[in-house]
């Protein structure tokens, strides 16, 4: 499936790397679609462990909270810039900000189907090597500003140490050495299921889906160079641009997907 960018978003997108941006206007953007994605297995596992440091509070979503009878498709994005979490003495990507725009698919037992096909970082002096969305596990408990391990792998290179299973389908688009810009299109995510990662067995992949939508501010989407794995690995590989999930209101991409998906069960 590939997204394009209305004229709107596109001006939402300008607005992002000349820092003019808002969420209102970010919520008001609409994308397009014009065919299919790609297959994400599921994790067979049901159980779940509170994870070390979590507080009382909050709520870990386990299987019985979601119904998978129910299917439905949506829109998330993710305005990214480096921050300070990422940030080291002589990073040449201290600059470096950008957007990414995805669709998600989950439920009625099928296989999640997760794309995105509209993402662009600039300011970069480094190769893009691997990107991720993230599950919050620290206290905050905020995409803005949490840390936690990656649940859904999209584009990236396999065998570079930051490859949780199943790995990647596609590696990420070089950076343009001119314009110091690196256009990350048509990235076909696959959700994770790691062992060494327990928080990726406490659910299905559909039903991983189904939390992003119900609780996207727990989630981050992650970009890593290959000069901030350098720097942070391999104990604590915190990327070099990342920003907190948002759900787009509804729009025609998810329901033209969804009505695609539909079609593939007759």
């Amino acid at each position: 499936m590939k997204l394009r960018l209305t004229t709107s978003a596109a001006a939402v997108l300008l607005g992002a790397f000349s820092g003019t941006v808002s969420a209102a206007s970010l919520r008001s953007a609409s994308l397009s679609s014009d065919s299919a994605s790609v297959d994400v297995y599921a994790s067979e596992e049901d159980t779940h462990e509170k994870m070390p440091g979590d507080d009382d509070d909050f709520h870990y979503h386990s299987n019985d909270d979601y119904d998978d009878d129910d299917y439905e498709c949506f829109n998330v994005f993710a305005n990214m810039k480096h921050n300070a979490l990422q940030n080291y003495e002589n990073s040449p990507d201290m600059k470096a900000k950008g957007y990414t725009s995805c669709t998600l698919c989950s439920g009625g037992g099928r296989h999640p189907k997760v794309t995105c096909n509209d993402a662009l970082v600039t300011n970069l002096y480094t190769t893009v090597i691997v990107s991720h969305f993230h599950f919050c596990t620290d206290l905050s408990h905020d995409g803005e500003t949490c840390s936690g391990p990656p649940v859904i792998n999209c584009c990236g290179t396999n065998g570079t140490g930051i490859d949780p299973a199943p790995g990647y389908i596609k590696k990420c688009a070089e950076t343009d050495t001119t314009t110091h810009m690196a256009a990350i299109g048509d990235m076909m995510c696959q959700v994770v299921d790691d062992e060494s990662i327990p928080v990726t067995q406490s659910m299905t992949a559909s039903q991983r889906i189904q939390d992003i939508k119900k609780n996207p501010h727990q989630y981050y989407f992650n970009f890593h160079s290959r000069s901030s794995w350098a720097h942070w690995a391999p104990g604590d590989p915190k990327g070099m641009c990342r920003g907190r999930i948002e759900l787009f209101p509804s729009s025609s991409t998810a329901v033209e997907m969804e009505r695609e998906l539909g079609d593939e069960e007759k």
